[in-house]
Formats: structure tokens, C-alpha cells, sequence
């Protein structure tokens, strides 16, 4: 997952989720929902077919929940996970893992890594020809503070 730096995050104490998805509109996008040195919450809107490039944290891991829709997550050897709303799946540090919709409608998922640091070799393409995740629809605008 992209790296989100310090303070680029929404940082709010609370979030509206149905809000915040009404708010962004439609699949692909993208918003950081706390982006701090040490951990780093994304809310991600997939379009069926997305999916990531395989790749692995070598200093952190990776939290996913599926919020909305239907995904499979890949770690490591393990068989694909098919998970729907509510699921979490875990990818330990240096797990590869990758993300695919399987469709028919869009999914939403809320990552977490930690920490949150820019490292270079953060996201590696492990030979998989797929595409990557999409990037946001716009930058994400700040919310009222509940």
C-alpha cells in the first residue's frame, strides 16, 4: 500500500463511514484515514476485476477488514481468502499478500499498516503481471470533527 505521510491523513478522533463513502462517490478511490509515524489506516473503494500488485512489507504488517463487498486476499502460500463484510485477515512482516475483486459490485476495505514509514523496498512486484490498486478519485476532504 502507498505510503501515507504524517499528518496527510484525515487524523480525526471519529470518521462517518457512510459519509465519508457518500463523500468520495463513486469506486476507485482512495482516502488516508490516520497517517502517523506509527501506524497508517487507509479506507480503499476497489472496482470489480482491481486487483494489487503482490508485494510484502519487510518492517511492517498489514491488517485488512472488508467494510463492504466481497474480496480475496492472498498471503503468502496460503490458499486465497474470499471474505465478505466484517472478515479481517492478517499478513505478518514479510508475508507477500495481495488484494483482488472478484465482482460483481465494488468492495471497501480499511488497511492498516504499522509502522508507517516510507521504506524502498515497501512495495515489490514479485513477478505477478496484474494491475495495481487504483489510486484515489481526489484528495481526500477533511471531515467535521464529532
Amino acid at each position: 500500500m502507498p505510503y501515507d505521510a504524517p499528518g496527510t491523513g484525515l487524523d480525526l478522533p471519529s470518521v462517518d463511514m457512510a459519509e465519508l463513502e457518500a463523500r468520495m462517490g463513486p469506486a476507485p478511490w482512495r482516502c488516508p484515514l490516520v497517517a502517523s509515524p506509527s501506524i497508517r489506516i487507509v479506507l480503499l473503494c476497489m472496482t470489480p476485476g482491481t486487483r494489487t500488485i503482490p508485494h510484502f512489507h519487510p518492517r511492517a504488517v498489514e491488517a485488512f477488514q472488508v467494510v463492504r463487498g466481497v474480496v480475496g486476499l492472498t498471503v503468502g502460500d496460503d490458499p486465497e481468502y474470499v471474505v465478505g463484510p466484517g472478515s479481517v485477515v492478517y499478513a505478518a512482516r514479510g508475508k507477500t499478500h495481495g488484494i483482488r475483486v472478484p465482482g460483481p459490485d465494488s468492495a471497501v476495505l480499511m488497511c492498516v499498516v504499522s509502522p508507517n514509514e516510507q521504506a524502498p523496498d515497501e512495495q515489490i512486484d514479485v513477478g505477478t503481471q496484474s494491475a495495481s490498486v487504483a489510486s484515489t478519485a481526489g484528495p481526500a476532504q477533511p471531515m467535521e470533527r464529532r
